[in-house]
């Protein structure tokens, strides 16, 4: 089993969006991950997860005005050494020696919010990954 971590918080590039449903319940909202993603000058190659893959915690929604929101959370993803194993060799390597992106959808009170409809990526948030 693969334990891959990483944070977004104070000491990264974190995610901002925009969020166009003045409605939305950002204090009930969970982070879904649906794919992590890495690149190179050529290229972005992804490494897809399932809902059960993941932990997220310290999810916190840090308000810049008119509706603009900092990312901050932590996550844990435990895998296969199988699926870490099938995953694109180009993902892994620019991974394991630079950043990754995350893209996510919301979810509040039963509802998914989805980048593009609901909210806006406004920055994309790079980190590092960690693999144990």
């Amino acid at each position: 089993m693969r334990t891959l971590t990483f944070a977004f918080n104070g000491d990264t590039y974190n995610t901002e969006i925009e969020v166009f449903d003045e409605d939305f319940d950002l204090k009930n909202a969970q982070l879904r991950i649906s794919y992590l993603k890495s690149f190179d000058d050529e290229d972005y190659y992804e490494f897809d997860l399932d809902d059960d893959d993941y932990k997220i915690s310290n999810l916190q929604f840090k308000s810049n005005g008119d509706n603009c929101y900092e990312v901050l959370f932590d996550a844990e993803i435990k895998i296969s050494d199988e699926k870490w194993e099938s995953a694109d060799e180009n993902f892994k390597e620019n991974a394991e020696s630079n950043v990754i992106e995350v893209e996510f959808c919301l979810e509040s009170n039963g509802e998914t919010y989805e980048n593009g409809e609901d909210f806006e990526k406004q920055t994309d948030g790079q980190t590092e990954l960690y693999i144990d």
